[in-house]
């Protein structure tokens, strides 16, 4: 499972993972015909977010060339467009997982503003959404709780499903929030599948594992819950996302407090769209201080 001290490593270290360039095997996104759009959170090494940053202290680099940034915007308190992923599989049965999404619902909601938003999805094997866009309270809380465990996870199918859904829905969703224990059983897609769809749409995945219970061995080996924390911190790293484990009141407030100010102080910087054809690989730096700048690491041209 994921660590506590992975979501420390997360928020003091936030450095892109640099990852080989592969190309997506099944979803594919376009990017703007003229642009590419790259939020970027910038922290210091003890965590701290930067704020006072300018388009001249920023690099990014297109498959390793230096390319121009042609539009800036430094986030002001911008609003915060969640789709929230709601695992439902049979696993989530197991102790306060079911719980712990609750809560996380309701803190989520509770850090709103008037701008803000959510729609709720579930997932086992399949993909439901629940609710549309809405800031209201009660029905968000009403969808995640009605969510009844059952059946296999189709995790990386569920966020691939999530983002074709609300690609072309306005305004934009700002990122997909997963609350999951991470453990797949049936996916189709792969994780570089759903960490290529994410990217290319620059949504970013904050992964919230919910599953802090002791796994029944047999029916969840330990390796399986290993090796889950591993591909959910890669994918969620790919899209400029974090990811994290949560399992008392305090650690979810935490983190989900964690996301909507991250989401709320972004940097949102465009280059000119390259033509080759394949996945473009991104790279931003800051020039300016020890500071760490995430972001989504491609962009796929078709």
């Amino acid at each position: 499972m994921l660590s506590r001290a992975c979501l420390i490593a997360v928020l003091v270290s936030l450095t892109a993972i640099a990852l080989p360039a592969q190309e997506p095997h099944r979803p594919t996104f376009r990017s703007s015909l003229d642009l590419v759009s790259v939020a970027v959170v910038v922290r210091t090494p003890q965590g701290r977010l930067v704020t006072d940053l300018r388009a001249g202290d920023f690099e990014v680099l297109d498959r390793g060339t230096t390319q121009p940034i042609v539009q800036f915007q430094r986030g002001d308190d911008a609003n915060a467009r969640l789709a929230l992923l709601v695992d439902s599989s049979g696993s989530m049965v197991v102790g306060a997982k079911r719980e712990r999404s609750r809560i996380a619902t309701e803190l989520l909601v509770a850090g709103f503003k008037d701008s803000d938003a959510a729609s709720v999805f579930s997932f086992d094997s399949g993909l439901r959404r629940l609710t549309p866009f809405t800031r209201n309270p009660g029905e968000l809380r009403d969808a995640v709780t009605s969510v009844a465990p059952w059946g296999v996870t189709s995790l990386y199918d569920a966020i691939v499903g999530t983002i074709q859904t609300v690609v072309n829905e306005a305004p934009r969703t700002r990122a997909l929030v997963l609350l999951t224990d991470g453990i797949d059983t049936s996916s189709v897609n792969s994780p570089v599948d759903a960490a290529s769809a994410a990217a290319a749409l620059d949504i970013p995945l904050y992964v919230l594992s919910v599953g802090k219970d002791q796994y029944d061995e047999k029916a969840f080996p330990t390796t399986d819950a290993e090796g889950a924390a591993l591909k959910l911190n890669d994918l969620a790293a790919r899209t400029g996302g974090l990811a994290a484990e949560a399992g008392t009141i305090a650690e979810l407030s935490s983190v989900t407090r964690t996301i909507l100010t991250e989401l709320r102080h972004q940097y949102v910087l465009a280059i000119p769209a390259d033509s080759a054809k394949g996945w473009h690989e991104l790279a931003v730096r800051v020039k300016r201080g020890r500071v760490q700048a995430r972001s989504r690491n491609g962009y796929y041209v078709s």
